[in-house]
């Protein structure tokens, strides 16, 4: 409010000199009047101003306090207690009230304007009529106040919960103290502290506001108009001011997908989606929305007119199998709030399988047999657990994953050899149309040869026969009366034939050409037997210049006559026992020299040592024509006991311990050995 002062100087009637101070209260204002003889009294208020007056002013139907202060000597003389004081309505004759001063010359009347009281300017008379028993001359003072009619902005709202760009439809009606409207006057709408809109009221004191509801002065959330009316001193109106709130919001949005459940579908197929996108009973055109396919962006459509968008996906090389999440996403705008809405996408695609047939399978032995997944675009299948199973004899045999797709098997096949059934089964791979494929496979039998004697052992002198004796079976047996081809040189040479045991004999005249001759034995196999084919091929080393290796070795003890004897059968590598090779050997520092018998026969006598020990008998066979010299040693252990038994002290057998330079094994194995080689 504002503050007002105001002085008069005014002439009493008598000499006698007193001063009535007046003051006015209200819950709004207040005002101070001083009633002096001769002296200048000072006035000062607080009220409700209005534009273009210059007096406090008050509104009817307000309740005031009336204050003065009654003194002597003077303004700032002593104070006058217990005295009467008087309140007036001059302008309209009007008694108010009286009060008593206090000790300090105070008195004060509280008066209710009333509400019937004519608006414009009132003077206000306070009296003080004397005292002539304490020689107090009267004394009377005098201000001036404006009343004013009170106003009511009555602002009505009729959509309190609006989103952007809606149009905001508000009504405001002003009043008087009286309820009567008052047309022509300025209301403006302020938000934020910004001016919205100013507008005058009409003959019925009222107008309508239709205001678009844009971001620009209002904001998201809860909103407040403030609607001042400044008042009007020539109507004596007073100012009034009310408020108005409303919330302003995005409208929700959703989205809808025609398949509203999860979409079962295949590689390599297409599929539509029609999407729509309201908000409430409103559709929402030209509005962007985003594809995007396990978090991936894929597309972005716009919606019609009628708020719908179609999408078209192809899945493509671009999908696996299993499941996809669509997600559809609309970002929003300034008057629609973003929404999201997600589909789920479950892919199949039929399980085609890659058999490796390159590996024959034979019966009871394991087998490795290769298997490739690969789905509808011949892409790998990596991750599935797959077994096999053996329709005959029901072993199961579980894949082993390896790179791309393919998983190999080890498995056993037992019982009949031809034609069986083997069912791959596909687990943990529920996106794959079939997890059962049956595949025919056809079970063979391995034959073998195995050679049970042969007359040299890898070496024959030029246009030498050689004789050989081997067995053909498979695993259930023999394979008799079946013919075995002889090929010399992949050349053939005859044909022989296995007899009801399964076994073969025959006899081979080796080339005069020295060298190596390969000597092939082929089984052709039976097919409707389901018998493989064997092929078995040794190397002949054609020389005239045939190795010697000591065969067999024995030795004993003969401690009567003081001498160890060993005896070595000398063997030719083509088989033959040569008579009167030249050999000799040295024994304790001593050489000899002997030669064998007939039958290829060393003889050797060996004395025994005087002293326990470990020595060396070193030997050299001769070379003669087609003979080739041979160089070789034994270690014999002789210990002290042995050396004992030799001086008399009884005959018993001893061991001696020898170590070879070379490997000893039976004729006929190592004859084998030597056709294997």
């Amino acid at each position: 409010m504002s503050n007002y002062e105001l002085g008069w100087n005014l002439e009493m009637l008598n000499s006698t000199s007193q001063e009535i101070r007046m003051s006015f209260d209200s819950a709004e204002s207040r005002f101070v009047m001083i009633v002096a003889v001769l002296l200048f009294i000072f006035l000062s208020c607080n009220s409700v101003p209005v534009e273009g007056s210059e007096t406090p002013a008050y509104a009817r139907g307000e309740k005031i306090t009336i204050e003065c202060y009654l003194l002597q000597n003077g303004t700032y003389g002593d104070p006058v207690s217990n005295q009467e004081v008087e309140f007036f309505d001059q302008t309209y004759d009007t008694y108010i009230g009286s009060s008593i001063t206090d000790e300090n010359g105070f008195a004060s009347v509280e008066w209710q304007i009333p509400i019937i009281h004519p608006l414009g300017e009132t003077t206000l008379n306070i009296t003080f009529r004397g005292n002539e028993t304490l020689a107090l001359s009267p004394s009377v003072q005098w201000t001036v106040i404006t009343i004013l009619s009170s106003t009511t902005i009555t602002p009505t709202i009729h959509n309190n919960s609006l989103h952007p760009f809606d149009t905001l439809n508000m009504s405001v009606r002003l009043t008087d103290d009286t309820g009567f409207p008052l047309n022509s006057q300025l209301i403006r709408l302020l938000s934020g502290g910004q001016t919205i809109q100013s507008t005058f009221t009409g003959e019925n004191g009222s107008f309508e506001l239709f205001l678009e509801c844009n971001l620009s002065w209002a904001n998201l959330g809860y909103n407040t108009i403030n609607i001042m009316y400044g008042g009007n001193s020539t109507e004596y109106l007073q100012p009034s001011h009310s408020s108005v709130g409303f919330t302003l919001e995005k409208k929700a949005t959703k989205i809808f997908i025609s398949d509203n459940t999860t979409l079962y579908s295949r590689l390599n197929d297409s599929h539509r989606f029609s999407v729509t996108l309201s908000s409430g009973e409103e559709s929402v055109r030209n509005a962007s929305i985003e594809i995007r396919i396990n978090n991936e962006y894929y597309d972005t459509q716009f919606t019609t007119t009628y708020g719908t968008a179609f999408v078209d996906v192809h899945f493509n090389e671009s999908f696996s199998v299993g499941n996809h999440t669509m997600s559809i996403h609309y970002h929003g705008s300034e008057r629609y709030e973003a929404s999201d809405s997600f589909r789920t996408i479950i892919l199949s695609s039929p399980c085609f399988v890659d058999f490796d047939e390159k590996e024959t399978l034979t019966v009871n032995s394991p087998n490795i047999i290769t298997m490739e997944l690969r789905d509808a675009f011949n892409r790998p299948i990596p991750r599935a657990n797959v077994t096999i199973t053996d329709t005959i004899s029901r072993e199961n045999a579980s894949g082993i994953r390896q790179e791309n797709g393919i998983y190999s098997f080890t498995i056993f096949f037992t019982k009949q050899l031809g034609s069986r059934d083997l069912l791959l089964h596909i687990y943990d791979m529920p996106y794959l149309l079939n997890h059962t494929y049956s595949f025919q496979v056809y079970v063979w039998s391995q034959p073998e040869f195995e050679f049970l004697y042969c007359s040299t052992m890898g070496y024959a002198a030029p246009g030498q026969t050689i004789s050989f004796l081997v067995s053909l079976t498979d695993s259930y047996g023999p394979i008799f009366y079946s013919e075995v081809q002889i090929l010399m040189n992949n050349n053939e040479y005859g044909a022989v034939h296995s007899d009801g045991n399964g076994q073969i004999s025959g006899s081979i005249t080796i080339p005069e050409k020295e060298g190596y001759h390969s000597i092939a034995l082929h089984y052709g196999g039976n097919k409707s037997g389901f018998i493989l084919n064997r092929t078995r091929i040794f190397q002949i080393n054609v020389s005239h210049s045939i190795p010697v290796v000591p065969w067999s070795i024995s030795s004993r003890f003969i401690p009567m006559e003081k001498r160890i004897s060993v005896k070595m059968m000398l063997l030719a590598l083509n088989g033959s026992m040569i008579e009167g090779l030249q050999t000799t050997y040295k024994w304790l520092n001593q050489s000899y020299r002997t030669r064998t018998s007939k039958s290829g026969l060393l003889d050797l006598s060996l004395g025994i040592p005087n002293h326990p020990g470990t020595y060396t008998l070193e030997y050299h066979i001769e070379s003669t024509q087609g003979i080739k010299d041979y160089d070789g040693f034994l270690e014999i252990e002789v210990t002290g006991f042995d050396i004992s038994k030799s001086n008399g002290f009884g005959l018993l057998p001893f061991t001696l311990s020898i170590a070879f330079s070379f490997s000893l094994v039976l004729l006929p194995p190592l004859r084998k050995r030597y056709l294997l080689g």
